[in-house]
C-alpha cells in the first residue's frame, strides 16, 4: 500500500489518476483495512491542498465520495472538504457538494448556497436538486 501511495503522491509519476481509481476499486471490494483507509484518506486530503493535476483531483474526490458513501470517516471527509470547497473546480464540486450536503455539518446550507449561482450548469443543477432534497 505504501508503494502505491508514494506513486500517487509523486507528480513525476504518470497516470496517477488511474492509480487512485485502482485504489478506489480496492476500497470498494473491501481490500483495504480501516487503519490503512484512514491513513489513505488523510494523505489524499492533504494532497488536494497542493495538487495541480485536475484528473488527479477528480479521482481523489471520487475516492473520497466512495468512502463517505460507505459511512467511513464521514466527519473527517466532510470537514476537510468544507475547508477546500470554495477553491474547487466544477469537476471536483460534483463530488464535494454531496459530501457536504449529506454530512453532519450544521453549516452545510450556508456552505452550499453560494453555488446556486455557480458558472457551471452541472453544479447549479446539482445544488438546486440537493437544496430541494434538504428542504432549503
Amino acid at each position: 500500500m505504501n508503494d502505491l501511495m508514494n506513486r500517487i503522491s509523486n507528480p513525476a509519476c504518470k497516470e496517477r489518476d488511474l492509480l487512485i481509481d485502482e485504489l478506489n476499486d480496492l476500497i470498494v471490494y473491501g481490500e483495504v483495512n480501516p487503519t490503512d483507509l484512514e491513513s489513505i484518506v488523510k494523505q489524499l486530503m492533504n494532497q488536494l491542498k497542493h495538487e495541480a493535476d485536475p484528473a488527479v483531483n477528480e479521482s481523489i474526490f471520487n475516492l473520497l465520495a466512495t468512502v463517505f458513501d460507505n459511512g467511513d470517516l464521514t466527519h473527517l471527509i466532510a470537514d476537510e472538504t468544507a475547508e477546500l470547497l470554495n477553491q474547487l473546480p466544477a469537476i471536483c464540486l460534483v463530488h464535494a457538494i454531496p459530501i457536504i450536503a449529506y454530512s453532519h455539518r450544521p453549516d452545510k446550507s450556508s456552505l452550499l448556497r453560494p453555488f446556486v449561482h455557480d458558472k457551471d450548469d452541472e453544479v447549479r443543477k446539482m445544488i438546486s436538486e440537493i437544496l430541494k432534497d434538504l428542504n432549503e
